[in-house]
C-alpha cells in the first residue's frame, strides 16, 4: 500500500511591458496564485499466481484566482497619434477564479493466461468546478486622443461593457 500527497503553490506576476508606441502601466498587470493539493491512494495485491489487482483511489483540488496589479480602478486607454497609453485594472482578471474539485478511482483487475494478459478495469472521475469570469468588471474606456480624456468629465462616464471610442 502506498499513500503519497504532491502539494504546489505558485504565484505569477506579468506586467504588460511598454514599446514604442505603447505606455503601459503597472496597474494593468495579473497577479496568478495558484494552490494544488493531490493525494492518491494505491493498494496492489497479488490474488494466487494467476491474477493481481492494482486500486487507486485520488482525490485533487485546484484553486487558481487571477487578480489585476494594483488598486481596482477601470481600465483605460487613450489614444495618442500613432501610440496609446494604457492604465488600470487589467480587463480580464477582475473577476476570474476557477476552482476544481476531482475525486477518482482507478481499479484493474489483471488475468494471466499463458503468454497473454488480460486486463479488466475502471477509470472514475467525479468532479465539481466553479468558474468566475466577469471580463472588464470595473469598466474599460477609450478615448480618441489625449484631449479627449482631459475634456470628459469622469463623472459623466458610464461604465462600458466592450471597447468604444468617447
Amino acid at each position: 500500500m502506498t499513500l503519497r500527497h504532491q502539494y504546489t503553490k505558485a504565484e505569477q506576476r506579468n506586467v504588460n511591458g511598454s514599446n514604442v508606441r505603447t505606455i503601459n502601466f503597472e496597474g494593468n498587470g495579473v497577479f496568478f496564485p495558484t494552490t494544488t493539493n493531490s493525494t492518491a491512494l494505491e493498494l496492489n495485491s497479488s490474488l494466487g499466481n494467476n491474477a493481481s489487482n492494482n486500486l487507486i483511489i485520488g482525490y485533487t483540488s485546484v484553486f487558481d484566482d487571477r487578480d489585476p496589479i494594483g488598486t481596482d480602478f477601470p481600465y483605460v486607454t487613450i489614444e495618442d497619434g500613432d501610440g496609446s497609453i494604457r492604465f488600470g485594472s487589467e480587463q480580464f482578471s477582475t473577476a476570474n477564479q476557477l476552482d476544481q474539485k476531482i475525486f477518482t478511482i482507478t481499479n484493474n483487475l489483471k488475468l494471466y493466461k499463458g503468454k497473454h494478459t488480460i486486463t479488466l478495469g475502471t477509470h472514475n472521475e467525479f468532479y465539481s468546478i466553479y468558474n468566475l469570469f466577469i471580463r472588464q468588471n470595473f469598466g474599460s474606456y477609450r478615448f480618441g486622443s489625449l484631449n479627449d480624456f482631459w475634456e470628459i468629465p469622469l463623472l459623466i462616464i458610464v461604465p462600458l461593457m466592450t471597447d468604444h471610442i468617447l
